[in-house]
């Protein structure tokens, strides 16, 4: 067994979530065993898209301790940020809790139906 062909392998071990690897040649065996800890934890991002069209605001325009920041931990209904149609404003809610990754649209920008908004990272 090529010693290159084991350390790729070792290097995925944390990535895919195994933690034992076991290779045998001939009378020689080499065993590794991973902690839990080495291997990460599993995240699930999700994309949250316009509900609506008009003008898209991450934070409220009165209340800027409404919205979207990128980092700021969110409860699931929370307002990730607001669609301004004829001067009303429609909050876009979390589909779950999770931290804030990514703004996908910018502050005054026009959005449409659908159009991917905020990008959120919650562990599993």
């Amino acid at each position: 067994m090529q010693i290159e062909r084991i350390a790729q392998w070792l290097q995925r071990m944390p990535r895919s979530g195994i933690t034992q690897l076991e290779c045998t040649l001939g009378q020689a065996t080499l065993r590794v065993l991973l902690p839990s800890a080495a291997v990460p934890s599993a995240r699930a991002t999700t994309t949250v898209c316009a509900n609506g069209f008009g003008i898209f605001h991450p934070l409220h325009p009165l209340q800027p301790q409404l919205g979207a920041r990128i980092g700021r931990p969110v409860q699931a209904g929370e307002a990730l940020g607001f669609i301004e149609v004829c001067g009303i404003l429609t909050a876009l809610p979390a589909p779950a809790a999770g931290t804030v990754t990514a703004l996908c649209a910018a502050a005054g920008q026009s959005v449409q139906y659908g159009q991917a908004l905020v990008q959120l990272e919650s562990g599993a």
